[in-house]
């Protein structure tokens, strides 16, 4: 089966953080692309590999990081990473500039310790939304538009 909203979100964040840092592209993307946010706030991450999710911008574990550590994220060395990145970078805490401050590293305990109990995963990360299926009625259409050819 084809996963198309792993393969968009994925598209999106990287092309969004390519325009937004370069200031470049076609006026019709980069107003589509103002509205990844409000796409994104109607979706929540199961994480697998972590290649398609951001760690502090996408809505992992019920929460998005950057609302919810936001002392820790001042100390992020890349507040645009993946979570597969961050992830691999070890020891954890070489991802943040240091040193910390006494919140920040409660925040980072707390994070070291959500991130430790996920499991390593080597599947596609699952991008579901707030109307219950992984995929949006567009993209099923699509699909079945592909099927038929």
């Amino acid at each position: 089966m084809i996963s198309l909203g792993s393969i968009w979100c994925g598209t999106a964040t990287t092309l969004i953080t390519y325009l937004e840092k370069r200031k470049k592209g076609s006026f019709w993307w980069r107003d589509i692309l103002k509205l990844l946010n409000v796409f994104k706030s109607l979706s929540f991450i199961t994480v697998a590999n972590g290649s398609t999710v951001l760690l502090w911008k996408d809505k992992w574990n019920g929460q998005t990081l950057a609302s919810d550590f936001t002392e820790l994220l001042s100390f992020a060395k890349d507040k645009d990473i993946s979570f597969q990145k961050a992830e691999s970078i070890t020891p954890f805490i070489q991802n943040f500039n240091l040193p910390l401050s006494t919140q920040a590293f409660l925040q980072f305990h707390e994070l070291d310790c959500t991130m430790n109990n996920l499991e390593p995963n080597s599947d596609k990360d699952i991008w579901s939304y707030v109307w219950g299926s992984p995929i949006s009625r567009w993209q099923k259409l699509i699909l079945k538009s592909l099927a038929t050819y």
